[in-house]
């Protein structure tokens, strides 16, 4: 359940926003993009799995055993799914999840620009989707 929650809570709405924001003022000035360059290239994989994902790792899983250590967890205790420190421990791990992902969305907004230029209500050009930026 949390995974779906996952997907269509935190991809799906941060990408139909990104999608009908308003391009950049200087978006016609900028040369385009070559034919031969590839979408997927190294760049935006090594973005994608090599600092995005373990951020996002390390935010879900503090807060999975964050929880789990101040409701008096030992390391090794095994626990039941049933166990309220458990379904608390996981809601806590969603939530990690889902703050890196609408933070990553802000951070997608412009591959040119900083965000604090871009501002909270401003709109800006996003050069790929959000699900290609994960």
């Amino acid at each position: 359940m949390q995974i779906l929650a996952v997907d269509l809570g935190t991809d799906l709405f941060p990408a139909l926003a990104l999608g009908v924001e308003k391009p950049a003022g200087n978006l016609m000035q900028r040369p385009p993009r070559s034919p031969e360059e590839r979408l997927l290239n190294w760049r935006v994989l090594s973005r994608s799995y090599l600092f995005l994902g373990p951020i996002e790792a390390m935010a879900g899983l503090y807060g999975y055993f964050y929880v789990l250590k101040s409701g008096g967890w030992q390391w090794g205790e095994i626990l039941s799914p049933g166990n309220i420190f458990y379904i608390q421990a996981t809601t806590a791990c969603l939530g990690g999840i889902i703050i890196t992902q609408i933070a990553n969305a802000f951070a997608c907004r412009s591959s040119t620009e900083l965000y604090s230029s871009s501002g909270y209500f401003q709109t800006n050009y996003c050069s790929l989707p959000l699900s290609l930026k994960l």
